[in-house]
């Protein structure tokens, strides 16, 4: 390989001498003619010599296993120098033939004459070869145009497959195909012969071309009214595919038998009425012996798409707008009571939700980038998208909005993204409060005394030491918690962290927060079984959550054989929720309805009891302070706490640090005063 190279190296130095020696006789006003052809010639034979060395380089490289890289640096060294030939040789043609050409002899005494012809004044557009897709249908109009670089002679097949490889779209089987023969001039024509074998078959084109006459037939057929296709449209493209039938030796006349049907039941029936009355279709015999009736059938469609532009051209001279037929239905109206028949799926629109503030596919009142708006901005931004400032839907005013909307946080008549009492990121007032919920809409204990949430008591453990908790069953939060004091008394590990904004009932999200993830295991009382649940850590979980007295229901789970844990007198805390990751593991299926409106439901830990308790002991019932908008848990004094305001009761007076503390038979004055009419 070395005395290859060194042999190329002292070709190319003869090539640059030529090639200067020429493009100095070219920038002369006066060039010699003869001089500019022999150099020209010299300089050709220096190529050839350069391309027999560079062939037999590039295959012992190719043979050694070398790089990409190596060989790709090769080649760009060996096309420097076609360039160049090429550059030289349209200089030296433009120089030479730039006002005279030769035409050859016109004489008896084989004289010459020259033909004065007029340089041209304009420039021709550069013609880009179509890049091929791998699609068959479009094989043939790529292999019309790469036909002249495949059977020019002048250019070397190394070039050739430069061209080749450049007009297959990347990323096509096409591309894939040629890519897999390495870029030298041997394997040009292997190339090309496994294009045609792969895309050029002729009996594989054929029958393309006549699928696509059976789906043009098919998707005609299937159409009515403004789907079908336009005349215009269906005779080009019928022609087409005929023609590329034609391309592939189908004669129209000899296979007329076949082709005749197909074209003609891709016309619509007023068409094919229209062509039946014509009189192409009744050409006496003499005529059918020279022209086909599908000629015929083709000639009256020309003729009938030319009637159609005349028309057009008509109509839209005197500003009529020319609707055609198959637009119009075909010209029959239809019958009454022939329409369709109208169903329920008629009164059904789809409603896309899209927020109001940043135009997402969610609820505006969950939108975490209005939270970080202030109040006023966040009434610009639905004054901006024309919204309505009560539903926050588009296209009305809430001077005209007929929706009933309550606010549950103030109760007044606006969503709860727009309270003046909802905090947000900006407002220092957010501070002093702390937001609790559990990613559902039980993220408080939204229920009066009368209603029994699903509690168990069971025992956690790290492993060493065991712990006795009352844990609250929510199917409504996706994700279960633990507190974080109970965790920190167990010593229990963290696992991982993440990340979390809640959703509360109402729309009202917090702030993402980071909460530690634990891995516990725990048991229903009195058994070993053992499972494994992954907890979020939480400060507060909920308020205070009384149980159900043991004397109401006692006497009937001991008729049904059921031990409830968590039952009796005193309010402990919630210290582990179990949401709906662990709710569906735990769950056995079982279910027993008992009077009064509760159910008791089994499950892995035990039985449990939820439901509306129908007991009319008000007396001893526990004045809970749990209402049904209740959302942030603030450290209040006990005369502060009455003077909240709440969607369902509004207590007014103000009991004064002067006044005696707030007892039950005053709370119940009061509150019988509001409800009496």
């Amino acid at each position: 390989m070395d005395s290859l190279k060194k042999r190329r190296s002292a070709a190319r130095i003869n090539f640059t001498k030529t090639a200067n020696l020429l493009k100095e006789e070219l920038k002369k006003d006066a060039s010699d003619k003869g001089i500019l052809r022999v150099k020209l010639i010299r300089l050709q034979e220096y190529l050839n010599n350069l391309k027999d060395y560079d062939d037999k380089i590039i295959a012992l490289l190719a043979d050694s296993a070398a790089d990409e890289d190596a060989l790709s640096a090769e080649m760009e060294g060996c096309d420097k120098y076609r360039d160049e030939f090429h550059v030289l040789t349209g200089i030296m043609d433009e120089k030479l033939e730039k006002n005279t050409v030769r035409t050859g002899s016109i004489s008896a005494d084989d004289s010459v004459s020259s033909v004065t012809v007029k340089e041209k004044r304009y420039k021709l557009p550069k013609i880009e070869i179509k890049s091929f897709d791998g699609e068959l249908i479009n094989w043939l109009s790529f292999w019309a145009q790469f036909r002249k670089i495949h059977e020019d002679e002048s250019l070397e097949e190394c070039d050739k497959f430069h061209y080749l490889l450049q007009s297959m779209l990347p990323g096509t089987r096409a591309r894939e195909l040629v890519e897999s023969y390495p870029l030298t001039s041997d394997n040009y024509q292997k190339a090309v012969s496994a294009l045609k074998d792969r895309f050029g078959k002729k009996e594989l084109l054929t029958e393309m071309y006549v699928r696509e006459l059976l789906k043009l037939i098919m998707s005609n057929v299937q159409s009515h009214g403004k789907d079908r296709l336009s005349l215009s449209k269906l005779f080009d493209k019928i022609e087409s595919h005929l023609r590329s039938l034609e391309s592939m030796g189908i004669d129209q006349e000899k296979n007329a038998a076949w082709l005749y049907p197909m074209v003609e039941s891709c016309l619509s029936t007023d068409i094919l009425r229209a062509w039946q009355r014509s009189p192409q279709f009744n050409k006496d015999d003499k005529e059918k012996e020279t022209q086909s009736r599908l000629s015929n059938l083709l000639e009256f469609l020309r003729k009938e798409v030319e009637n159609e532009e005349r028309v057009k051209l008509v109509r839209n001279t005197f500003g009529t707008p020319f609707v055609p037929r198959e637009e119009r239905g075909g010209g029959a109206k239809p019958k009454a009571g022939k329409g369709p028949v109208p169903t329920a799926a008629g009164l059904f629109t789809a409603k896309g939700h899209k927020c109001a503030f940043c135009g997402k596919a969610h609820e505006s009142e969950e939108c975490l980038i209005a939270r970080s708006l202030s109040l006023q901005e966040r009434v610009n931004k639905l004054k901006e998208g024309k919204c309505c400032l009560k539903c926050l839907s588009p296209g009305h005013f809430a001077k005209g909005c007929k929706a009933f909307i309550r606010c549950l946080l103030c109760g007044k008549s606006h969503p709860v993204i727009l309270c003046p009492d909802l905090p947000a990121k900006k407002e220092p007032e957010s501070q002093g409060q702390e937001l609790v919920s559990v990613q559902s809409n039980l993220s408080k204990p939204s229920c009066m005394s009368e209603v029994v949430l699903m509690t168990l008591i069971v025992e956690i453990s790290n492993g060493v030491s065991k712990r006795k908790v009352r844990c609250l069953l929510d199917s409504g939060s996706q994700r279960s918690y633990i507190l974080k004091s109970t965790a920190e008394a167990l010593n229990l590990k963290s696992t991982s962290s993440e990340n979390i904004a809640h959703t509360l009932f109402g729309g009202a999200t917090t702030d993402a927060r980071c909460h530690r993830k634990y891995s516990v295991k725990l048991s229903p009382l009195g058994k070993g079984t053992l499972f494994e649940f992954n907890f979020l850590e939480q400060e507060v979980i909920c308020g205070n959550m009384p149980r159900l007295p043991k004397e109401q229901i006692l006497k009937e789970l001991k008729r049904h054989k059921i031990w409830i844990s968590d039952l009796g007198d005193g309010c402990p805390k919630i210290e582990m929720l179990l949401g709906s990751d662990v709710y569906g593991k735990v769950i056995t299926g079982g279910v027993k309805q008992l009077k009064g409106g509760l159910t008791a439901v089994n499950t892995k830990l035990g039985w449990t009891i939820c439901g509306e308790h129908t007991s009319s002991n008000n007396e001893n019932r526990e004045l809970s302070t749990m209402l049904m908008s209740s959302f942030f848990v603030q450290n209040l004094k006990a005369s502060e706490l009455w003077d909240r305001t709440d969607d369902t009761l509004v207590i007014a007076p103000k009991f004064e640090a002067k006044l005696e503390s707030p007892t039950k038979r005053k709370i119940l004055s009061l509150t019988q005063g509001i409800f009496d009419p």
